[in-house]
């Protein structure tokens, strides 16, 4: 078996867990907290794509340095090194810079959802923003993982993290606990933020301090080198999770936690699409290091067929008994999915298949200027589509603004982009 495949095999596994625990998680946190503070932790946990920004591309432009030399037979370990004290230096501004920002973005974000609760919006947004920036930051030593061939600890280890969450929830929070939101946010997200972070103390030695100055210039270098994935991530973020933010200014509560919900299972699918493309990363930077283009291109021909194919039948599923899913993992909300919304939802998960492969394709040839400048297109324009349709068509204006933006722009500029990468011409 080719190696990308083994990992994207344990990475199926441990996908299936942690969907399962997900689907428990639902019925677990809406029970226990309530249609509105359960919509607040729903938009908040949909701000996780920005909070991962934080590393500002050093995660994606880190994996690709190690693939290379590990093509080449170079030594690694100095480059991990001078990226985590990087990683070190933002943590602290990035603190400092959500504690100042809080009072302001809390109450915009949460306030109309949370004007009821005990907890504050502000203090709400600060805490999970915490940790969500330490997961993200935290998520290099999954790169690091890939880059080592060994990127089914990258599987692993954010499945025993929502494992623990789950459980520490369960056991800790009744209906009695006072600020239940705040601790649910704490106690359900920080292990998948901690857990990567065990590995990377055990990278982070004293010799990074006795030569700080060479690790920093060394680190320095390898961010400036990544910061067009930065400016990728960003875009990608003002792309797939401008909703939630949309969500919490349009929509009613129960609405949120439908569509965040639907969004959350139909991506089930996508997520373990998403196991094998993230395997396959690595393996593709290095076939274009080697100049291998032919397998490049058989390689994501095969992915497409099967990824089309098995999402097709996966989204069928969904489809037939998304009501009766609702109502088993959201009994306290009264609200119920159009068929138009379904079918959009469908439809958007074929179009991420298409689209993630060829972004796949061009991240790891390490050429991202098609990415850069569609994808700021396609953000304008699924943004100004969904503030649009979402006031008259709710949870289905959303989707269509989302799905209308991707077949603007990046559905047909990606493989043609890719297509030019993998057979240049003479």
């Amino acid at each position: 078996m080719k190696p990308h495949l083994f990992v994207a095999g344990v990475g199926w596994i441990s996908r299936l867990v942690f969907v399962l625990v997900g689907i428990a998680s639902i019925r677990l946190l809406s029970t226990i907290l309530g249609p509105n503070d359960y919509a607040a932790f729903s938009v908040l946990f949909g701000l996780a794509g920005w909070f991962a920004l934080g590393d500002l591309g050093l995660g994606p432009g880190l994996q690709n340095a190690l693939s290379h030399r590990r093509a080449h037979e170079k030594d690694p370990s100095r480059i991990i090194s001078s990226a985590l004290l990087i990683l070190a230096v933002l943590f602290f501004l990035e603190a400092i810079l959500l504690v100042c920002l809080s009072p302001s973005l809390g109450p915009w974000v949460l306030g109309k959802i949370l004007s009821s609760s005990a907890c504050h919006p502000k203090d709400v947004f600060l805490v999970g923003g915490i940790i969500l920036t330490i997961t993200g930051l935290a998520s290099i030593q999954y790169r690091i993982w890939f880059a080592e061939k060994i990127g089914y600890w990258s599987h692993i280890v954010p499945t025993i993290g929502q494992v623990i969450g789950y459980l520490l929830v369960s056991s800790f929070i009744s209906s009695e606990t006072t600020n239940k939101l705040l601790w649910t946010i704490l106690l359900f997200l920080a292990p998948s933020g901690l857990l990567p972070l065990l590995p990377l103390f055990k990278r982070f030695h004293v010799k990074i301090l006795i030569d700080f100055s060479g690790h920093f210039k060394v680190g320095w270098l390898l961010l400036r080198q990544s910061i067009g994935y930065f400016l990728f991530s960003f875009l990608a973020a003002a792309v797939l999770n401008i909703d939630n933010i949309v969500a919490s200014q349009f929509l009613h509560a129960n609405e949120i936690i439908g569509y965040n919900v639907l969004n959350k299972v139909f991506g089930f699918g996508l997520f373990g699409y998403s196991a094998v493309l993230t395997a396959l990363w690595p393996e593709l930077s290095e076939a274009f290091a080697k100049g291998h283009r032919a397998e490049i291109f058989d390689r994501v021909k095969t992915h497409l067929v099967v990824g089309f194919f098995t999402m097709s039948i996966f989204c069928l599923i969904i489809s037939i008994f998304s009501k009766k899913i609702l109502v088993f993992l959201c009994p306290t909300i009264s609200w119920q999915p159009t068929t138009e919304l379904l079918l959009l939802l469908s439809l958007y998960q074929l179009t991420r298949v298409w689209t993630d492969t060829f972004a796949i394709v061009l991240q790891s040839a390490n050429r991202i200027a098609p990415l850069l400048f569609w994808v700021p297109i396609q953000a304008i324009t699924g943004f100004l589509f969904q503030v649009s349709l979402a006031p008259k068509l709710g949870a289905t204006g959303i989707s269509l603004g989302i799905l209308g933006s991707f077949f603007l722009t990046v559905t047909w500029a990606l493989p043609k982009s890719a297509i030019k990468i993998i057979f240049p011409l003479p």
